[in-house]
């Protein structure tokens, strides 16, 4: 064996699988809540943030985020809101807008009257 567990080797299947749907589509479409549910160590995450009261959309948009930029996917669909969400990923390809965008990897340095 090559020392990964069986957990780890279902996440590496589960990340090609996905790598190669993306490639045969040519596209990389913002990644949906039902795009992760499929994946067990995700779902099992899902599980346990569906348990908290508090904090819970919070929660979800921070996995949806850092399942969409493993993914090298451009945006995410925020279940909560259905909106359009950039990713880190997305923004770091380019300077801060100063719109305050929720993952702005420049500490929102153009934001007016920062």
């Amino acid at each position: 064996m090559n020392g990964m567990t069986s957990s780890g080797r279902q996440g590496a299947m589960a990340k090609q699988r996905f790598a190669d749907a993306d490639r045969q589509s040519g596209a990389k479409l913002p990644l949906r809540i039902e795009d992760i549910s499929g994946d067990e160590s995700v779902a099992q995450e899902l599980r346990e943030i569906e348990e908290l009261v508090d904090g819970r959309s919070r929660a979800v948009c921070f996995l949806m985020h850092s399942e969409a930029c493993k993914r090298e996917r451009d945006q995410y669909i925020d279940p909560s809101t259905q909106n359009t969400v950039f990713t880190a990923y997305f923004l770091k390809k380019r300077e801060c807008c100063g719109h305050r965008c929720r993952h702005c990897p420049w500490n929102h340095r153009n934001v007016p009257g920062r």
